[in-house]
């Protein structure tokens, strides 16, 4: 469930969102444990491959809690592809951009080399020229 889902449209997103992110913050400091929390991105970054930490819709608050926000985008919305891409890391390197390929019906994800990439992403869009012809 994405935590943004528990705002009131009435109520303020950036405030409400924001306290929502601190409750997480301190449940997971209290009890020593990770909290992952997914977010769509805004509409404007849908067909971005590589999302920016711009991109993450709903309230912004999340931005400045959050210890490590990574994105996945897709090349596009048939791939099998994801670039995974480090848009926040607290205590560490940000912007590094890694490759996934996907097996949504085995739930199975597996990072791949830049190379296996490029050449899966090639495959797909050939196969989807011939598919159209």
């Amino acid at each position: 469930r994405f935590p943004d889902n528990l705002i009131k449209h009435q109520e303020n997103m950036y405030e409400s969102g924001g306290d929502i992110y601190n409750r997480l913050s301190y449940l997971a400091r209290r009890n020593s444990c990770v909290i992952l929390a997914g977010s769509q991105p805004k509409i404007s970054n849908w067909s971005d491959e590589i999302i920016p930490l711009s991109g993450c819709a709903e309230s912004s608050k999340k931005q400045h809690i959050a210890d490590v926000i990574v994105t996945l985008g897709r090349p596009s919305n048939d791939s099998k592809l994801l670039t995974g891409f480090l848009a926040k890391v607290r205590r560490g390197i940000m912007g590094t951009v890694f490759r996934i390929k996907t097996e949504f019906e085995r739930a199975r994800l597996c990072m791949i080399s830049e190379f296996d990439y490029i050449e899966e992403k090639s495959n797909t869009l050939k196969n989807n020229k011939e598919s159209k012809t």
